[in-house]
């Protein structure tokens, strides 16, 4: 692995951050009225989904440690022990606003559904 730039590294960052959003956009844009027509909308849109990318990849600490020759991106993931602390600590929460640890139990990691992407995130792919 080759040490990269901090260009190289934005590059990287941005690029992990485009398809999180694309994949947001995908999921949430049926949702959302007037995106074609209204280009105020779209990118009022299209900036709400690249925030929920940035602060998604913060909580999970990605760092970008370079690039292989091959053109794949190297990063370290240190998840964030509160998804709600971060948010509240780094970023604009208001009082009264609900969080996902208050209201949900997490299952034991063991009985998780991967959702089909076990062999790619276990790196069998």
């Amino acid at each position: 692995m080759a040490k990269s730039s901090k260009a190289e590294i934005k590059e990287d960052v941005v690029k992990i951050l485009n398809h999180v959003t694309e994949t947001l956009f995908f999921f949430f844009e049926e949702n959302e009225e007037n995106l074609e027509e209204d280009d105020e909308a779209l990118d009022d849109f299209q900036y709400f989904m690249w925030v929920i990318a940035n602060v998604a990849m913060g909580a999970t600490g990605m760092t970008i440690t370079g690039r292989n020759p091959d053109g794949t991106i190297n990063a370290v993931f240190n998840p964030v022990k509160s998804v709600k602390k971060f948010i509240q600590e780094e970023h604009v929460s208001e009082e009264g606003d609900r969080f996902f640890e208050d209201i949900i139990d997490l299952d034991d990691p063991k009985d998780i559904d991967l959702g089909g992407f076990e062999d790619l995130f276990m790196g069998n792919k």
